[in-house]
């Protein structure tokens, strides 16, 4: 079975909750930005990075102990 060009797309559309986790990562670290610019002071902006680091581990954890079916080639699928 070869895969297909959209496969990779697949999981993280599987998933919302992946996705989700990622853009926490991805706040997480423009957090640590704002300080490094000189917006906000590093208690803040390192408690904010922190929270949303810990809520991006735990939503990725769920996002993927959450079973997927597979999706089989020439098979009918459940919709």
């Amino acid at each position: 079975m070869r895969p297909t060009q959209g496969d990779g797309l697949r999981v993280l559309q599987a998933s919302p909750f992946r996705g989700s986790g990622f853009l926490l990562f991805i706040l997480a670290d423009l957090s640590y930005i704002t300080y490094h610019a000189g917006l906000t002071n590093f208690l803040f902006a390192h408690i904010v990075a922190e929270v949303c680091d810990a809520l991006a581990l735990v939503v990725i954890a769920l996002g993927l102990s959450k079973r997927v079916a597979p999706v089989v080639t020439g098979a009918l699928q459940n919709r």
